[in-house]
């Protein structure tokens, strides 16, 4: 109630006016808002959880929403990045054919029977990432050219992976001399790894090559027919795998032409990317959300070689495959195979989307229908701050009396 002392001047009862009515209508905006969403998005989150449609029964892996205030920012998806082992083909390696000595064979004849033979392991040259484009690049295409160019072509249109097979012969005191060096160069104080390279050198050279073998590794089921459903959502998908096509990648993030690549990326309508390390998929990742400021998606399942990427986007999500769960761990979503994306990005999401949105407008407008009768009761009232329903009325209208309606149209509608 206003104080009708005559030595109160207009813009002190304008302030109280105002304040009082701050105090009133302050429900239109209320904490319930706050609560009743994150409650409708755990919900959400869980209607992922148990639908059994993206339920992978063959390695009785279930969806897994590992987060719930992401399911809005899944429906403005524009860019996926996806790795290619474990994510878009199954990782089992099946062996298929080969070619020995110039001649191809697709099938293996076992003439030891059922006799064992052992061998015993005198060293291993562990392979290091870091250095494997460099280092390997020169001695990968002399295997290439020895191989008969015929069974490479075959073997490469026929999207099998090739594996190249070189022995050398060593006497006794050849690797005798080359074990004590490596044996020193590991015990090294003073430029280890420089010693350890010129060792991995000495050996790794004047080899025979044997053959090649063609491993067939086959992509999942109907992950074309996903594809097709994703792209004509007007959502573009970039491939970033370690296969061979070329070194291109490499200068392309390069600064001088950093901008060049990703002006040619967004005018395609799908971008692979080939011999990309774990380091480039997340520069692909950021350059791409820096410049386009478009909600981006990382999916892996390729081990600890998708982590940094599936970090660096803003939604990451995990295929649970072959090679460990690091990535699986590391995402936001998690399910058994790439197909089931479709079903979260088109169907649950905009599920979500469209529930939120319907949410917030039915929330804004009961909202609004209570407090504007206090508005409109000021006309009457002298604008005195009283309120026209029961003060127990007015403190419990968004728990008690209204909160049900809403959530129920946010969880189910």
């Amino acid at each position: 109630m206003l104080s009708t002392n005559q030595q109160i001047d207009a813009l002190e009862i304008s302030l109280l006016v105002f304040l009082s009515y701050i105090i009133i209508l302050n429900i239109v905006v209320s904490i319930s808002l706050y609560v009743s969403f994150e409650f409708i998005c755990l919900l959400q989150s869980k209607w992922i959880d148990w639908d059994i449609k993206i339920y992978y029964e063959l390695n009785n892996v279930q969806a897994q929403a590992c987060t719930t205030t992401l399911n809005e920012e899944l429906g403005q998806i524009e860019n996926i990045f996806s790795d290619k082992t474990g994510t878009l083909i199954q990782n089992i390696m099946t062996f298929n054919k080969c070619s020995i000595r110039e001649k191809l064979y697709d099938y293996v004849t076992d003439e030891a029977g059922n006799e064992i033979q052992d061998t015993e392991k005198l060293k291993a040259i562990e392979f290091d990432e870091k250095e494997k484009d460099d280092y390997f690049q020169w001695y990968n295409q002399i295997l290439l050219d020895a191989i008969k160019n015929n069974d490479k072509d075959k073997f490469v249109t026929e999207d099998f992976r090739t594996l190249y097979l070189a022995y050398r012969e060593l006497n006794e005191s050849e690797y005798r001399e080359w074990s004590e060096k490596m044996n020193q160069a590991n015990t090294s104080m003073e430029k280890r790894e420089e010693k350890v390279k010129d060792a991995y050198e000495q050996i790794e050279n004047h080899f025979k090559l044997i053959g090649a073998t063609a491993i067939e590794d086959k992509l999942q089921d109907d992950i074309l027919q996903y594809i097709e459903f994703l792209a004509r959502a007007d959502i573009k998908i970039w491939v970033l795998t370690g296969d061979k096509i070329g070194q291109a990648l490499r200068y392309a993030l390069e600064n001088k032409l950093k901008m060049k690549f990703l002006e040619l990326g967004t005018m395609c309508k799908a971008v692979v990317c080939c011999r990309v390390t774990l380091l480039q998929k997340a520069q692909v990742v950021e350059l791409v959300m820096q410049n386009e400021k478009k909600i981006t998606l990382a999916i892996g399942g390729d081990g600890a070689n998708d982590v940094s990427m599936i970090q660096k986007a803003h939604i990451g999500v995990g295929i649970s495959g072959q090679e460990g769960r690091q990535a699986v761990l590391a995402s936001d979503y998690r399910f058994g195979q790439f197909r089931f994306l479709e079903r979260l990005l088109l169907v649950h999401v905009r599920w979500s989307y469209l529930r939120i949105s319907k949410f917030l407008r039915y929330f804004f407008y009961k909202n609004f229908a209570f407090t504007l009768c206090h508005f409109w009761f000021g006309f009457f009232s002298g604008f005195s701050a009283q309120t026209i329903y029961d003060p127990f009325f007015v403190a419990t209208y968004n728990v008690f009396f209204s909160s049900l309606p809403v959530l129920a149209s946010g969880v189910f509608d």
